[in-house]
């Protein structure tokens, strides 16, 4: 495959990156909407199997991967219901 001009790749890269967003955003509506499964998919798509993630820096809400951290979305719209 063809190398792409250095300008075409960032926009690309960029695209990329932007879709990381949708995608969490997205997910988290799902299990908002109780279709955990959709939710599921769509961090996968987003984070890397052994991504740590957690809310702004407290360690009680640290979990590590996708379907970690959706099991934690989905407790916490549970909990606010």
């Amino acid at each position: 495959m063809a190398e792409l001009p250095p300008e075409l790749q960032r926009i690309l890269d960029e695209a990329d990156i932007r879709q990381l967003s949708i995608n969490y955003g997205l997910g988290t509506d799902a299990i908002g909407r109780r279709d955990k499964a959709a939710g599921i998919a769509l961090y996968q798509a987003t984070f890397t199997e052994k991504a740590a993630i957690q809310v702004g820096g407290a360690d009680s809400t640290a979990r590590l991967g996708a379907v970690a951290w959706a099991g934690y979305v989905d407790e916490h719209f549970r909990s606010r219901n």
